[in-house]
């Protein structure tokens, strides 16, 4: 019945910490400078999501590319070290060795399942390589998280979109739509990236949409082919619109209405993904826009402030901030843009530039991406613009676009863990460097309880040495005076809780209590577990380590076995001193299924116990003891 009530309370445990879940976000910044992606497919950056439930992935790489004129570097957003036509990739190209940068934005969505996955950011190029097969590219790869939920929680949806040689000039083009219904009063964020292949003498107009048209300036952005051969364009656009409760459309469009000299057809590849966020019931999910729509503005002198949002925050968390649109400027003139945190800029991953090939292919789409760590208080973010490199142009630039704050409490602060709990579980004799020392085990036994995402690295937290990678949560032991012994910055999993251990030389005595402390460093939150005392035993007294282990071992005992898995299997031994008493079962992986007894001090004589409630199916499996000072293990062998 005892199990029965642990079982219960774990899965307890379990569901609230699905139900606590919010959404939130990873990244990872890329800054690479001249490598090959010609030869092989080039992963730039990977994150590693630890989903707590299950739930969809919006998956962004956005940045900067420069490459050599001849040159189409394809990059993409993936769950794979691989990428995809059409969809599943954008591209890029210098339009000569002077305008040789683009910038760029690849969308995916994935559902997934509660779990690790990986996520890639990745460049590649293998057709059009009349260049040097170089490039550097610096941006950002961001995945946002959010968990399905019954609840009015944000809703995510999209669709890929692969459209090739469709007429858009006639009148605009619905290239992809989405319909839901929306539960509460919201925002919807609505963004359509991806990459456009037009014929010369079009500009293609593109837009995300509530409406099956666009508006003009900040409603759309605008790409034009070069020519012939650099006709491949990528885009990204954004719109964000306050809802009420009820249905609601939103769309990716396309036309082509003014600069009309080619045949009005374009081949139109990338994702429309929406975004509904409740205003007052997550307030730990907070989004911020504001549209821009600046017309031949002076950049030239000093870094030029186009819209700002002001967000206060009650905890610590993640902001990811976005700026993207079009930018119409004058040949000779490189504009630098940038999403930012202050008033100002910096190179390579903090901004993106465009620059006009010609007085009339003067219109090009940007999109640029930055995440911050924030702490309660007010923050401030910016969109900005500056030309202060490349200046044979007039100095003036005109900006469409919106500038989007989407803020992320640390919702894992939220959820309420127990304390874990830890046993001792034995010594193990070895030698370093001609030094014999006694390791003592001493596993966290509800190490389940504690999530995977609680120990993967953290880089922006402070290092542990010159471990800059080390874990998010620290395992620290003490002994009974609060001392310092021992301690592990660099678990990877829960799993890793089972082998914690400190040692002290052969011969010496352990302390005579022990106990951990897990320390989250993100949340400031620190665990304390239960005390475990130790006896002191004498590594030198080889004649008392035997004559314990004989008088265990000659009445530990499981029987009968094999054993009926409907069968009652009992375990007895005897101890001759009140001793500390752990029965565990493992199954042949050495995973921890039971723990049948913790005492700390069980009376001397014979002992038996039952694994009545213990529900073990066909197999083999081992019932370890720790008993006193000595570890005995013995296999079981259930049958039908």
């Amino acid at each position: 019945m005892k199990n029965v009530f642990h079982l219960l309370v774990f899965l307890c445990a379990i569901y609230s910490l699905a139900q606590a879940q919010t959404p939130f976000v990873k990244h990872q910044i890329i800054e690479k400078t001249r490598i090959n992606v010609r030869t092989n497919r080039v992963t730039l950056a990977s994150i590693s999501l630890n989903a707590p439930v299950s739930g969809k992935v919006i998956l962004r790489f956005d940045g900067n590319c420069i490459a050599s004129a001849g040159d189409r570097i394809v990059l993409a957003a993936s769950d794979d070290t691989n990428w995809h036509v059409n969809d599943g990739s954008t591209s890029v190209e210098p339009s000569n060795s002077d305008v040789n940068q683009n910038s760029f934005s690849h969308s995916r969505v994935y559902q997934v399942t509660a779990g690790n996955h990986n996520f890639y950011a990745i460049a590649h190029n293998y057709v059009e390589t009349n260049g040097n097969g170089e490039a550097s590219i610096y941006g950002i790869l961001t995945a946002e998280f959010f968990p399905n939920s019954s609840q009015p929680t944000p809703i995510v949806l999209s669709k890929n979109i692969s459209q090739t040689r469709i007429e858009v000039r006639s009148t605009p083009k619905v290239l992809a739509q989405q319909t839901f219904y929306v539960p509460a009063h919201g925002k919807v964020v609505v963004r359509f990236d991806g990459s456009c292949h037009a014929t010369p003498g079009d500009r293609i107009v593109l837009a995300a949409s509530n409406t099956p048209n666009w508006n003009v300036n900040d409603g759309n952005v605008a790409v034009e082919a070069t020519n012939n051969d650099v006709n491949h364009k990528p885009f990204s656009h954004t719109r964000v619109y306050e809802v009420a409760a009820g249905w609601h459309n939103f769309y990716a469009v396309a036309h082509n209405y003014v600069e009309r000299d080619g045949n009005g057809e374009a081949s139109i590849y990338g994702t429309l993904t929406v975004e509904f966020i409740p205003n007052a019931s997550i307030p730990d999910v907070v989004t911020r826009h504001q549209t821009i729509n600046k017309t031949f503005l002076e950049v030239r002198n000093n870094p030029v402030e186009l819209a700002q949002q002001s967000l206060y925050v009650s905890k610590k968390g993640k902001v990811v901030v976005r700026f993207n649109g079009n930018c119409i400027s004058t040949p000779g003139d490189r504009i630098v843009l940038a999403a930012s945190n202050d008033e100002n800029w910096h190179v390579n991953s903090g901004n993106v530039n465009t620059e006009a090939i010609t007085t009339d292919l003067n219109s090009n789409s940007f999109s640029h991406t930055r995440v911050y760590e924030v702490a309660p208080g007010t923050h401030h973010f910016y969109a900005i613009a500056h030309n202060y490199v490349e200046r044979d142009g007039n100095g003036k630039a005109s900006i469409y676009g919106t500038l989007t704050v989407q803020y992320y409490a640390d919702g894992a602060c939220d959820i309420q863990l127990p304390n874990p709990s830890i046993m001792f579980a034995g010594t193990e004799q070895y030698e370093v460097n001609g030094q014999e020392y006694t390791r003592y085990e001493i596993p966290v036994t509800n190490y389940l309880a504690f999530p995977d995402y609680l120990f993967e690295a953290a880089p922006d937290l402070p290092a542990c040495g010159l471990n800059n990678n080390s874990a998010r949560t620290w395992v620290s032991i003490y002994d009974q005076d609060n001392n310092y012994i021992y301690g592990f910055c660099a678990l990877g999993e829960n799993e890793d809780l089972k082998r914690i251990w400190f040692s002290v030389r052969r011969g010496e005595c352990p302390p005579n209590v022990i106990y951990v402390t897990l320390t989250d460093r993100r949340c400031g939150k620190v665990y304390r577990s239960n005390p475990v005392a130790l006896n002191c035993l004498s590594n030198n007294s080889n004649q008392a380590k035997q004559e314990a282990k004989s008088d265990v071992n000659a009445n530990f005992q499981v029987y009968p076995n094999p054993s009926s898995r409907y069968g009652n299997t009992t375990v007895t031994f005897s101890t001759s001193t009140p001793s500390r008493v752990y029965l565990q079962v493992f199954d042949l992986s050495g995973k921890l299924l039971y723990n049948l007894v913790a005492s700390d001090e069980l009376e001397a004589g014979v002992h038996n116990y039952s694994l009545t409630d213990v529900s073990l199916a066909a197999g083999t499996y081992f019932i370890r003891g720790h008993i006193g000072n000595e570890t005995i293990t013995e296999k079981l062998v259930v049958i039908e």
